[in-house]
C-alpha cells in the first residue's frame, strides 16, 4: 500500500506529471491546515466548511487524476476552481486586508503560473488578475463586507499565513525541482546508453563501423603518421557455427574482442567489429615492424583461446596489415579496399596468418 501510495505522490514519468501532484497534495495540506486555523481562531463555520470541502475537491481530484491520467485537464479545473471560486469569497470571509488572504492570493498566482499548457496558463493568469483586482476594489470600497476581526488576532493570522505560505512555496518549488533533476538524470542515463549503442557493438562491446568509419576519416587520416590498420576476420566461422551451434559462435567473437582490448591499450587504439566474424584494429606504432610483430602476438593470442563450455573449438584468425601513412592512398576507402585485398591474400595462403 505504501509503495502504491508512494508510486502516485512521486512519480516516475513526466516533470508534468510531478508538477501536477507536487501542487496538488500541497495545496490539499494548504486547505487541511486552513481549515484546522479557521476552527482555531474561531471564524464562522462557512468559512471552515468551505476549507473542508476544498480539502475533499483536491482529494477526489488525485483520484480522478489517478484514474484518467489525464493531468492537463485536472490540473486546469483545480486552477480554475481555485482561482474564481475558492480565493474570492474566502477572501471576505477570512477578514480581506485585515487577514493573511493577500498572502493566499498570490500563492495561488504561482500555482496558476505552474499550469503546463501555455495557452491555458495565460488564460488563468488573465483571469485571476481580473478577478482579484476585482475582489480588492470591492473589499476596499465595502470593507463592511469582510469578516470583523480585532487587530491583535488579524497580526496573528497574518504572520501564520506568511510563514504558511513560505513554507508552502518552498515546498512546492523544492518538490518540483526535485522531481525535474530525476526526470532529467532519467534521460541523460537514456541519452548516454543511447550515444554508447550508436557508437558500440553490442554482441562484443567494440566500436563499431560507424563510429570507425568517423574516426579514421576525421582523425587518423589528417594526420596518418604512427598508425596502422589491421583487418582480420575468424577462419571457418561457418563450420564452428555449424559444428558448435551460433551461441559458440558468439562466444568466439566475445572472446576475441576481449583479446583485442585486452592487448591494444594504446592512445587512440580502437578495436572495432566491422560487420559479421570481421574486425579492424588501430594500432599506434612506431614502424610497420613493429605494427607486424604486435599483429602476430595479437594472432596468436586469439589462438590460445580456450572456451570451457565448448571444448576442442579451434579458433584462428587471418588479416591484412597496411600503413595508414601512404601516398597512394587518396582517402579512407582507397585504404580499406588494399588492407582488404591483403585479408583476402591471407586466406588463399592458407589463414591463420598476417599479410602486410
Amino acid at each position: 500500500m505504501l509503495e502504491r501510495l508512494k508510486n502516485i505522490i512521486v512519480p516516475k514519468q513526466t516533470f508534468e506529471v510531478a508538477l501536477f501532484w507536487g501542487v496538488l497534495i500541497a495545496c490539499f495540506i494548504a486547505a487541511v491546515f486552513s481549515a484546522v486555523f479557521s476552527a482555531l481562531e474561531d471564524i464562522d463555520v462557512i468559512t471552515v466548511a468551505g476549507c473542508v470541502s476544498l480539502s475533499v475537491f483536491f482529494a477526489v481530484l488525485g483520484v480522478v487524476a489517478h484514474k484518467t491520467k489525464n493531468i492537463n485537464a485536472c490540473y486546469f479545473v483545480m486552477c480554475l476552481v481555485i482561482a474564481l471560486l475558492v480565493m474570492p469569497p474566502l477572501f471576505f470571509t477570512c477578514g480581506g486586508f485585515n487577514s493573511g488572504m493577500v498572502f493566499y492570493c498570490q500563492t495561488t498566482m504561482l500555482v496558476l503560473s505552474l499550469c503546463a499548457k501555455k495557452i491555458l496558463r495565460a488564460v488563468l493568469v488573465v483571469l485571476s488578475i481580473v478577478v482579484d483586482s476585482a475582489v480588492f476594489m470591492l473589499a476596499w470600497e465595502h470593507p463592511e463586507w469582510c469578516s470583523k476581526v480585532e487587530y491583535g488576532a488579524a497580526i496573528t493570522d497574518i504572520v501564520v499565513s506568511f510563514i504558511f505560505m513560505s513554507v508552502f512555496i518552498f515546498a512546492v518549488v523544492s518538490y518540483l525541482l526535485q522531481a525535474y533533476q530525476r526526470e532529467k538524470a532519467t534521460k541523460d542515463s537514456l541519452i548516454e546508453q543511447l550515444n554508447y549503442n550508436s557508437a558500440h557493438d553490442v554482441l562484443t562491446g567494440l566500436f563499431n563501423r560507424r563510429y570507425f568509419i568517423d574516426v579514421l576519416n576525421n582523425e587518423i587520416m589528417p594526420n596518418a603518421s604512427g598508425f596502422y590498420i589491421l583487418m582480420y576476420d575468424v577462419d571457418h566461422f561457418k563450420k564452428i557455427n555449424d559444428t558448435y551451434g551460433h551461441p559458440a559462435g558468439d562466444k568466439a567473437l566475445a572472446s576475441i574482442a576481449k583479446v583485442a582490448k585486452d592487448l591494444f591499450k594504446q592512445a587512440k587504439e580502437i578495436s572495432v567489429r566491422y560487420g559479421g566474424e570481421e574486425f579492424i584494429q588501430v594500432i599506434a606504432a612506431d614502424s610497420m615492424d613493429e605494427a607486424r610483430s604486435r599483429s602476430e602476438n595479437f594472432r596468436e593470442a586469439v589462438a590460445a583461446i580456450a572456451i570451457e563450455e565448448f571444448p576442442g573449438m579451434d579458433i584462428r584468425i587471418s588479416g591484412g596489415l597496411v600503413s595508414c601513412q601512404n601516398s597512394s592512398f587518396e582517402n579512407y576507402g582507397k585504404m580499406l579496399s588494399v588492407v582488404d585485398k591483403l585479408l583476402y591474400e591471407a586466406k588463399t595462403h592458407g589463414r591463420n596468418r598476417i599479410v602486410c
